[in-house]
C-alpha cells in the first residue's frame, strides 16, 4: 500500500509543477486613472498577478492612436528630495501580488508626451508570458 500512496503522492507533485510551469498568468488589471498636465499624460492603475510566477510588463500603446508613444517610467530621486522620470524597459510584478503603478518616489507609471484625448480609448498592455491585455481608459 505505501508503494501506491509514494507513487501517488509523486504523481500529484509532478501536476502541480506543470501546471506551475505552464499554465498561463491570470493578471487583471483595475483602477484606471489618467492625467494631464500642460506637456504630459501619465496613465496609473494596478496590476493583480495571480500566478506562482514573476511576470514584466514591457510595452504599452493606444490601439486607436498606434503612432503615440507610450513609454514606461518611475520616478527616481537624483539627489536628496529632487526627483526625475526615468525611462526604463520593463516593470514587473512578483507571483500572487499587486503592483500599483502610482505617484510618487519609486513608483511606476505610464507617460505619454503630449496631451492626445484618451477618454474611451483602448490601452493595450503586453507583458512577457505573452499576455495581452486590452482596457478601456476612463
Amino acid at each position: 500500500m505505501n508503494v501506491y500512496r509514494s507513487l501517488l503522492i509523486v504523481v500529484i507533485a509532478i501536476i502541480v509543477v506543470m501546471l506551475f510551469l505552464f499554465v498561463k498568468p491570470i493578471i487583471v488589471i483595475s483602477n484606471i486613472k489618467v492625467e494631464t498636465t500642460t506637456s504630459a499624460t501619465g496613465i496609473f492603475f494596478d496590476v493583480k498577478n495571480y500566478s506562482p510566477r514573476k511576470i514584466c510588463l514591457y510595452k504599452a500603446e493606444i490601439k486607436e492612436l498606434p503612432q503615440t508613444k507610450v513609454m514606461i517610467h518611475k520616478t527616481v530621486e537624483i539627489e536628496t528630495g529632487v526627483y526625475k522620470m526615468q525611462m526604463v524597459e520593463k516593470v514587473c510584478i512578483p507571483a500572487f501580488s499587486t503592483l500599483s503603478l502610482t505617484h510618487g518616489p519609486g513608483g511606476y507609471h505610464l507617460m505619454i508626451g503630449g496631451t492626445p484625448q484618451l477618454q474611451g480609448k483602448t490601452l493595450v498592455l503586453y507583458f512577457d508570458d505573452g499576455s495581452v491585455i486590452e482596457k478601456k481608459l476612463p
